[in-house]
């Protein structure tokens, strides 16, 4: 299987976080069939899976979360991987990936609203400074826009939470050609090409909404006729 047909976690980096998080949860939904075997099993796991990723997807479109729980759902997903086949073991790796990408994009957002615009800050103390007569308005003036520009090119020191959203996305659909077990089998529509011409924002910024579901902006799942085992398979989902 040729993974370089994905992108990469850094190409993955050129979208907002939202954007990535929807790439990751469209890859959850294209295997999601395949854990349905061990429902009898998994009951409430694959349930508390589900409802994550309904969850995922009302984040993408910046919906409100009533009591989304991302990190039971996570948790939910790796008890599923416990002595699971491979397309079951992949699949529910999948859907945890993505799910612990919408957490880390979570915090990231939180950092961004928490932290205060410290080019602003500088900028009234440089006001504050000339208004002291320690440098002149000239200099002031000049100071703030070097320090803006610092501003605008800095951002490759986005929060750590931001980079692993673009690391998981990438893991997911990792998992979820594994899951897939052919190349042939698993042909899918361009998302990250379509996530990038939609320009949703930039990184590390959450971006704005995104429906990741096959009637949003994103289409099918499948770039063709979706894979026999996926069909087979949700006629009992």
């Amino acid at each position: 299987m040729d993974l370089s047909k994905l992108p990469t976690w850094e190409e993955l980096r050129r979208l907002p976080l939202r954007a990535s998080v929807a790439y990751a949860v469209r890859y959850a939904r294209r295997v999601q069939p395949l854990w349905q075997p061990c429902r009898a099993d998994f009951d409430s796991q694959v349930e508390t899976v589900e409802r994550g990723l309904e969850a995922i997807e009302d984040f993408c479109r910046a919906e409100k979360l009533p009591r989304a729980d991302f990190a039971a759902a996570d948790r939910a997903a790796r008890e599923m991987t416990a002595d699971a086949a491979d397309g079951v073991r992949f699949a529910a790796k999948t859907a945890a990936f993505a799910l612990r990408s919408v957490g880390h994009a979570i915090e990231a957002g939180n950092q961004a609203a928490s932290v205060p615009d410290a080019g602003s800050a500088v900028v009234a103390n440089i006001d504050e400074a000339f208004e002291a007569t320690e440098i002149d308005r000239e200099t002031a003036e000049a100071l703030a826009a070097v320090l803006a520009a610092r501003r605008a090119s800095r951002v490759d020191e986005a929060p750590w939470d931001a980079d692993e959203v673009a690391h998981l996305a990438q893991q997911a659909a990792e998992a979820a050609w594994a899951a897939a077990g052919s190349e042939d089998a698993f042909h899918v529509a361009n998302d990250f090409q379509r996530l990038r011409c939609l320009a949703l924002g930039k990184f590390p910024e959450l971006g704005q909404p995104i429906d990741p579901g096959e009637y949003g902006p994103l289409g099918k799942l499948w770039s063709g006729p979706a894979p026999r085992w996926f069909i087979r398979q949700r006629t009992f989902w």
